[in-house]
């Protein structure tokens, strides 16, 4: 059984080098949506599907991600 009541936790990197504990993916280019895709990502959503051709009546994650993969190449999860 597991001592709740103790909490452990890991450090990667040297203790005595600041430098080392810092988050990597502060670094470079980490994200992935670009400017253009996040401004095509709020015009998408602010119409309905039906404007763009589809049936279905509400976006969901699903379709608002193939829909902009097919039109940016870029898929995000």
């Amino acid at each position: 059984m597991r001592d709740s009541s103790r909490q452990t936790s890991r450090v990667h990197g040297d203790p005595d080098n600041l430098e080392t504990l810092k988050d990597k993916r502060q670094q470079g280019n980490y994200r992935k949506a670009t400017e253009q895709y996040i401004e095509l990502l709020i015009e998408i959503v602010s119409k309905a599907p039906q404007e763009f051709g589809y049936e279905f009546g509400r976006w969901t994650g699903e379709r608002l991600s193939t829909y902009l993969e097919q039109q940016t190449g870029m898929r995000v999860k």
